[in-house]
């Protein structure tokens, strides 16, 4: 690899592309800050009929966000299978259903790629324990040899790094529940964790797949003489529950929590304190809560929300306010989410101080129009922007409506200061309003500097 900025010289050898946007320049040097807008939209007001209770989880092999089930509040429990594609609603008319259900609870198992749900309210009377698998085809009812005992308003995940569908909590009829329960696809095992969060029932839990740890925040606990709401977060390592006393959202039940994996945050949206329907979003980087001032979707509670990682946003459905049931789906995500994506280089091999073309493309997918931007082109020795870069220059670019790209394309001359070897080249979107957890892509597109 070819030397930078001084430096001994270097070995030769494959080098890539590299496809990197921040929020600044300074980030790309060590500088940590995130000041990405986020903004809540409305994307649909029909597609399943009203309801609350139901449950969402996001079927990544295929997709789509998958909802099952609910309350209409007018006919009763709901036993229907609806899926969201990104800009539509679909019913599905699989031959085996399960019995119609509220307050159960639905997690994608993404090595067995299917979605599992267990227990709720059914519309007859008992409170079945039953698990169910969706293919995305059918509903299967599995039978294990072992499994926890009936119940409503539990939550699940699936923990990526352990391969097991996480489960706490709940109400079974008489009592509210503190027991964690594991599932493998072929039995429940119960977990004897030295720390619990306590006996609690509608709470909601997110995975953190960066950091490998599930989270639960909220619902309502038992303190040996009343019932309260729980401020606290906690946290489950596949061993223990850790207590997180952080500063963060008032206690409430009811409420919703989806993992954002290209901003690492979980996100948190409405809920119930007594009477009152919540309309607040929060986010928590697995230190801090932080309070997002957005306007949102009118305040509800008994939502379902799910993180569509195919097009980066959370979705929520439904839910109920102070008014009558919903059925209206909303969006959050990145304001603006700049992609840039390598297209061509004139030559793969360039001499020093003669001219090279250089073009990458940059797409807005976000849901605001972007500002102008400049693309800044550089010569690295690895895939890591840093200041022994050696910065070749940069092509502005105008702003870009959602959906919409623009090519960038400059002539650039390589500098004499350089000495001669394989560099990797950075492209990087610098913008004010550009996304700096961008995607980082690798082309084969090599340059060889020489004398």
């Amino acid at each position: 690899m070819g030397n930078g900025r001084g430096g001994s010289s270097g070995q030769s050898g494959l080098a890539c592309l590299i496809i990197f946007s921040s929020l600044f320049i300074l980030l790309s040097f060590g500088v940590s800050a995130y000041a990405q807008p986020v903004d809540w939209k409305q994307v649909a007001d029909t597609g399943p009929p009203v309801r609350e209770l139901h449950r969402m989880a996001f079927d990544k092999s295929r997709g789509v966000i998958v909802l099952f089930g609910g309350w209409t509040g007018y006919g009763g429990e709901l036993g229907d299978t609806w899926e969201w594609n990104g800009a539509t609603w679909t019913q599905r008319f699989p031959a085996t259903l399960p019995g119609k259900r509220l307050g159960h609870a639905m997690a994608y198992d993404s090595r067995r790629r299917v979605v599992v749900m267990f227990a709720g309210q059914p519309e007859t009377g008992g409170m079945p324990n039953d698990t169910w698998e969706w293919d995305g085809t059918n509903w299967t009812e599995i039978f294990p040899a072992t499994s926890p005992e009936r119940r409503y308003g539990h939550a699940m995940v699936y923990d990526k790094k352990r391969r097991k569908v996480v489960l706490y909590g709940g109400f079974n009829g008489g009592q509210s529940l503190n027991d964690t329960w594991l599932w493998d696809g072929v039995d429940w095992v119960q977990r004897f964790p030295q720390t619990d969060p306590g006996v609690r029932q509608d709470h909601a839990m997110a995975y953190d797949s960066a950091r490998g740890i599930t989270i639960l925040f909220g619902g309502m606990i038992y303190d040996g003489a009343t019932w309260v709401y729980d401020t606290s977060t906690w946290e489950w390592d596949g061993k223990d529950w850790t207590r997180i006393d952080a500063p963060g959202p008032p206690g409430r039940k009811r409420l919703a929590m989806a993992y954002d994996s290209l901003r690492k945050v979980v996100v948190l949206f409405g809920g119930e304190i007594g009477s009152d329907k919540k309309s607040d979003t929060w986010e928590w980087d697995g230190k801090n809560w932080t309070e997002i001032n957005d306007q949102g979707p009118p305040a509800r509670h008994r939502h379902a929300m799910a993180y569509d990682s195919k097009r980066r946003k959370v979705v929520l459905f439904a839910g109920r306010g102070a008014g009558p049931y919903r059925q209206d789906t909303w969006v959050y995500a990145p304001a603006y989410d700049l992609r840039a994506k390598f297209k061509s280089t004139s030559t793969n091999s360039v001499k020093i101080g003669r001219f090279v073309r250089l073009t990458a493309r940059v797409k807005n997918v976000g849901e605001r129009a972007s500002l102008p931007t400049t693309v800044f082109f550089y010569l690295s020795l690895d895939r890591k922007l840093s200041q022994d870069d050696v910065l070749l220059g940069g092509e502005a670019i105008p702003a870009l409506t959602p959906g919409t790209g623009t090519r960038a394309t400059h002539r650039f001359r390589i500098p004499a200061s350089i000495l001669a070897g394989d560099y990797y080249v950075i492209v990087e979107v610098i913008a004010s309003d550009a996304n700096p957890r961008n995607n980082v892509r690798a082309s084969q597109a090599t340059i060889n500097v020489f004398d």
